[in-house]
């Protein structure tokens, strides 16, 4: 999950809450330009700390979520 950071400390990233098993999950998507590709990271905070569930390409829901909110003014 070391690579997980380029989209974690991304300033253009979404983030998307969600829950799973009675657990608050955080979703972020972001473009890395370096691969051109959007990826998704998937974590969980406990405490001050982020525990890492998944880090993986986004799917084309998630790709297109992310395009959607792109799109929106601040």
């Amino acid at each position: 999950f070391a690579d997980a950071r380029c989209v974690f400390d991304n300033s253009k990233k979404i983030t998307i809450p969600s829950y799973r098993n009675g657990e608050e999950r955080q979703m972020d998507l972001a473009m890395v330009e370096e691969i051109g590709m959007i990826l998704a990271f998937v974590y969980v905070r406990r405490g001050d700390a982020s525990r890492a569930i998944s880090f993986r390409i986004a799917s084309r829901r998630e790709r297109r979520l992310y395009a959607e909110k792109c799109e929106e003014p601040d």
